[in-house]
């Protein structure tokens, strides 16, 4: 989540936005839609102890703008009243439930809380210096470059915001709503001027701001072209992939297809006059070009073509004269760093030839030496940031993947990038060294838990466990490199597994490590308490599982390895994705990332003792056990369109399936409530349905704010029940965390 930092002022960030002259604001008519509330600051929460230090940054003095400084709005936190209810954020504490979660009462859930900036998406610099943006799930950040440490002003928004834009006169600010459309801001006050329904994923402004253009995805081809005052279409072009404006003001430049050929056609403004027309290869893909920029001096264009699986040039990136279309050079795409699932004993085994991720944006440095291509690969929804100098193509630097965004500087000295991590970077460009970083924003959550006494709750990321005060939201600790937590059954102890392979137990009441595990050199994917407290089982991603002694930490055996033939990798260990305990402690169930069986493992010995069901089944995955009763049960089940399967944990056999009846989402996770008579399930649709077990009917469908907009399975939440069944507890891939209640 959000943490406040403290730093000291980041003089040489603030040297990084050069300011420009100021121009004069261009006028913007009455909104043609219903603004949103006005820009809010952000409430300051306190964090677990940082580790990042600042590097020594030299200073620099700037010119600060005439624009006057918006005003700083405090957040106010309303009470809830019988008319109205309006949710809490990190720090302030959350209203209390007026009863637990019933069939009687489900219907009245409300949303009570929201903690988190939640992750950046993307990453701009305004044209006059003054302004880092950065856009999340909840809106837009507006982050003064004189002292990054200051909280950001913060824009709210009904829906994600993607991809945005500063109009070059920084007065306005553009951004792209999934399932909604494109909007504008004044960035003085942060008041909505107008939204356009459009379904782009792209936005550029016109070097004299009086011109927005809107690509929409490849299997449209269009691109339209607004008038920004009036909110007017000008132009609308088919068969266009991108568009990208002259520096000189005077023309713009579109990357179109005519009958199965390409073409780089250059058109006058303002009467849009083509000038110049230029045919370039089209061969060797079909999503056309995905990304386009020109050059400062508008010599150049350059060009990043679609990315298919065993496609040559797919997802490779060509520079060439903008009036004659010839090749100048072209880069080779870059590779997938996972082409494919992973199995034990044979690696990674997938695509042949392995995908190429595709190219989404590519900024030119305002002083023209080199470009950042950011990378999205489609199969896994996963960005990196590859920089690459101008006049060659050389390489520079590439990111780590997980490096969504990167926006320069107003002088080109320095790159500034958006990480899944939260981290705000700052980036010396010559030679590429990190100057600056900042940790201002969430990781995705693909995990999370609340302790059995209610007092925290624990999500689980690629980049870290982190644990919050289940009443307010506020950070205590975070656990660098974890990937799974569990808390033992009274809540005193906090297991955390990490990318190593090793496994930490804290005690939370003493704030003392009791003992570490160092269980091999895998990371570990799977970790839990025994109902009883005597043992800790993890799982890792090398297929080794294991049982601990959970008051020591002392080794007691392995689990049997289960053996299949899987294909592509042959005959192979499996790898378990879920892990869980019966009610007595004495044995453990598993599911299988390769297989529809699961393994049943008696706790004291560690044997196998069998895997079921026998007959074939579409499967199941995502075990949990039921609280209340002697079943766990998963999602999924006999038939592909089962949702969920109910399972004795003295026969073994499946006790029930419920499905939803129109089919028409697929479910996520699963949580019940503490009496075992309630199920809760996210979907991915955006809603959170809750199903009464007894008469298998659904008595209530939720949407998640925000994530209603994301029907992407990648953009999946993970969900819980506080063990009082006062709360049910969300938290998504957007790096944020929902709260609801009855009120």
């Amino acid at each position: 989540m959000w943490k406040s930092t403290g730093y000291l002022a980041f003089l040489l960030f603030t040297a990084l936005i050069l300011l420009g002259c100021n121009e004069e604001q261009s006028a913007v008519p009455s909104p043609t839609v219903s603004p949103t509330a006005t820009t809010a600051s952000v409430a300051e929460r306190p964090t677990a102890t940082q580790t990042l230090t600042p590097t020594a940054l030299p200073t620099a003095t700037i010119t600060p703008s005439a624009t006057a400084t918006p005003t700083t709005v405090p957040t106010e936190t309303p009470s809830p009243t019988p008319t109205v209810f309006k949710y809490v954020m990190e720090g302030t504490a959350v209203p209390p439930a007026s009863a637990p979660i019933s069939a009687e009462n489900v219907a009245n859930l409300t949303q009570f809380a929201r903690w988190g900036r939640g992750v950046m998406h993307d990453v701009v610099v305004s044209g006059n210096g003054r302004w880092l943006a950065v856009s999340t799930a909840t809106g837009i950040y507006l982050h003064n470059a004189e002292n990054l440490a200051d909280n950001p002003r913060w824009i709210p928004t009904e829906a994600p915001v993607d991809q945005i834009a500063f109009s070059p006169d920084s007065s306005l600010i553009a951004g792209i709503l999934p399932r909604i459309g494109a909007s504008l801001w004044r960035v003085e006050d942060g008041e909505r001027l107008q939204t356009i329904p459009t379904n782009a994923i792209s936005l550029v402004f016109s070097p004299d701001s009086q011109f927005l253009a809107l690509t929409t995805p490849s299997y449209q081809l269009e691109v339209q072209l607004w008038y920004v005052a009036s909110g007017e279409l000008v132009r609308e072009y088919q068969s266009s992939f991108a568009l990208a404006f002259s520096p000189n003001e005077s023309n713009y430049t579109l990357a179109e297809q005519q009958d199965d050929l390409a073409y780089i056609n250059t058109y006058q403004l303002p009467d849009h006059t083509l000038l110049t027309s230029a045919q370039v290869d089209f061969t060797g893909f079909d999503d056309g070009f995905t990304s386009m920029s020109i050059s400062p001096d508008g010599q150049m264009v350059l060009l990043g073509k679609g990315s298919l699986i065993g496609r040559n040039d797919a997802g490779s990136i060509e520079v060439r004269k903008i009036e004659t279309g010839e090749l100048i050079y072209k880069i080779d795409p870059i590779l997938a760093k996972s082409p494919g699932p992973y199995f034990c004993d044979s690696g990674f085994v997938g695509f042949e030839p392995p995908y190429a991720p595709v190219s989404i944006a590519i900024t030119v440095s305002p002083n023209g030496d080199q470009f950042a291509v950011t990378y999205e690969e489609e199969n896994v929804v996963r960005k990196t940031v590859a920089v690459y100098r101008l006049a060659d193509g050389q390489l520079l630097h590439r990111f780590e993947d997980g490096v969504n965004s990167a926006a320069y500087s107003v002088d080109g000295r320095f790159l500034i990038t958006g990480s899944e991590d939260g981290n705000l970077t700052v980036w010396q460009t010559d030679p590429f060294t990190p100057a600056q970083a900042i940790p201002a924003y969430d990781p995705p959550i693909f995990g999370l838990t609340i302790s059995p006494d209610g007092q925290h709750i624990a999500t689980e990321s690629n980049y870290g466990v982190q644990l919050f005060k289940a009443d307010d939201g506020n950070l205590l600790q975070e656990f660098a490199s974890g990937r799974k937590a569990s808390f033992s059954s009274t809540g005193e102890l906090l297991a955390v597994g990490f990318a190593d392979g090793h496994i930490e137990v804290h005690n939370l009441n003493e704030q003392t490590v009791v003992y570490q595990i160092d269980g091999g050199n895998s990371p570990v994917k799977q970790l839990t308490f025994s109902p009883n407290d005597q043992f800790l089982a993890a799982g890792a991603q090398d297929c080794t599982k294991a049982v601990y002694h959970a008051a020591d930490g002392a080794y007691l055996h392995a689990l049997e390895d289960l053996v299949e033939d899987v294909y592509p990798a042959g005959e192979t260990r499996l790898q378990i994705t879920s892990l869980v305990f019966s009610p007595d402690s004495s044995k453990l169930v598993a599911d299988f990332s390769d297989s529809p069986k699961f393994g049943v493992w008696e706790v004291g010995n560690g044997r196998l003792i069998n895997t079921f069901p026998e007959s074939d089944i579409a499967g199941v995955f995502n075990l949990v056990p039921v609280p209340n009763s002697n079943q766990f049960a998963g999602l999924g089940g006999t038939y592909s369109t089962t949702d969920f399967s109910f399972w004795d944990w003295s026969s073994l056999e499946m006790n029930s399936e419920l499905s939803r009846p129109d089919g028409n989402s697929d479910y996520v996770d699963v949580a019940f409530t503490p009496d075992g008579t309630l199920l809760a399930a996210p979907t991915d649709q955006g809603t959170i349905d809750f199903w009464q077990i007894t008469s298998q009917e659904m008595l209530q469908s939720i949407p998640v704010d925000t994530f209603v907009y994301r029907v992407d399975f990648f953009y999946t939440p993970s969900i819980t029940v506080s063990p009082d069944g006062t709360s049910v507890i969300v938290g998504t891939t957007d790096g944020l965390i929902y709260i609801w209640r009855v009120p």
